[in-house]
């Protein structure tokens, strides 16, 4: 089993995005949107220790994506000047081979199941 959900949001220059823990590259909970952030792909968060990840615009919208029970939280954008960014939970890792050998891949047998849940609050 391998689930992937890609919610997308407009995403300001300034615009910073928050975790609820601090993993974020250079081990932060905040950082800010900057043109190139994401020239070398997305920022992949194995495991990740925060349940939350805010994107806060500098006109005080914001957008926080709950998300518990994933394997993976990417957080991207395309290269250069992005106007926009993907807060993106992940269950399994999207790669070559056998549904099985994929990391964070999950068999579930008959009877088997796997919770996870997932909710977008917008202000």
């Amino acid at each position: 089993l391998q689930l992937g959900f890609h919610p997308g949001f407009l995403a300001p220059r300034g615009s910073v995005l928050r975790a609820e823990r601090p993993e974020l590259p250079g081990d932060t909970d905040a950082l800010r949107l900057r043109p190139g952030l994401f020239d070398a792909g997305s920022v992949d968060l194995e495991k990740p220790k925060s349940a939350w990840f805010r994107l806060e615009r500098g006109d005080g919208g914001a957008v926080t994506v709950d998300a518990r029970g994933f394997g993976w939280f990417l957080l991207w954008g395309a290269p250069g000047e992005t106007p926009f960014v993907c807060l993106e939970p992940w269950q399994g890792y999207a790669g070559p081979g056998a549904l099985p050998e994929r990391p964070g891949a999950v068999m579930l047998r008959p009877g088997e199941s796997l919770s996870a849940a997932l909710k977008v609050r917008l202000e």
